[in-house]
């Protein structure tokens, strides 16, 4: 088949999967093509839901493409969603991931540290929604584990790669310019399954001094794991009903290849 007949498959692909499909993906099922054939159709398409405004977009997310709905036109799709279940992240949640986000790999007990709190119970749920896995130990007294985020991490958030994540002193400068979530962000949270955390005029110290995203391989800090606990990670409902932690310890679950 000709390069102008397989773009209608490439777009039916990306329809059908629920996940984001990259070249190498897109290669097993249409083998006569290319990588830099595929990479042409995949632009080709981005350009025409551009310049015909259409309701959906072809984004670059977790390294691969994926069909979504377009911005302007969530409040009709949200108004179609409404009541559905759907998975949120607690605050719990949210500050772990990020914590771990920002400062990965790292151990629990340096996560505790900069939260405050116990985070056995939140790290197992985490562990469960494949949000975040373990990347194997550190070298310290007791050889902790260590954790970073995963492939659905950056499916979950929209993000292509760790790096896109906004730098740690933007966002302190964005919070104090504008105290509160404005309506339009507060929305967007709400699509994403988030929850909105109200501003509390500082970020945590050491992990403002990380000044974004760890590079995988980066020094990590000596950390003892003798904790459990934090759980109600996730709220899971279509009434707001909460779902409590599984209560799972992540020291007894298996390092990730």
């Amino acid at each position: 088949m000709e390069r102008h007949e397989m773009t209608p498959v490439v777009e039916a692909l990306l329809f059908a999967s629920d996940e984001p499909l990259n070249i190498v993906a897109i290669r097993k099922v249409i083998e006569d093509l290319t990588a830099g054939q595929v990479k042409d159709i995949l632009e080709t398409l981005k350009a025409e839901y551009e310049l015909e405004g259409r309701g959906v977009a072809l984004l670059e997310i977790a390294g691969g493409y994926v069909l979504s709905t377009r911005e302007t036109c969530a409040p009709w799709v949200e108004k179609m969603m409404k009541g559905k279940r759907r998975i949120r992240l607690s605050r719990a949640a949210l500050e772990t991931v990020a914590v771990v986000a920002y400062k990965q790999p790292i151990g629990r007990g340096e996560i505790e540290r900069i939260r405050g709190v116990d985070a056995g119970g939140v790290l197992a749920t985490l562990l469960e929604r494949d949000l975040v896995m373990i990347k194997g130990r550190d070298t310290g007294p007791g050889k902790p584990l260590l954790y970073g985020t995963t492939q659905e991490f950056l499916n979950y958030f929209g993000l292509n790669k760790i790096s896109d994540l906004p730098r740690l002193d933007e966002l302190s400068a964005m919070a104090a310019k504008h105290p509160e979530w404005s309506e339009a962000e507060k929305a967007r949270m709400e699509k994403a399954g988030l929850e909105p955390i109200p501003f509390e005029g500082h970020q945590p110290e050491d992990l403002l001094h990380a000044g974004g995203p760890t590079e995988e391989g980066a020094e990590v800090s000596e950390t003892s794991e003798d904790a459990q606990g934090d759980s109600g990670a996730f709220e899971e409902s279509a009434a707001e009903e909460s779902e409590p932690a599984a209560v799972v310890d992540p020291e007894d679950t298996p390092t990730r290849g």
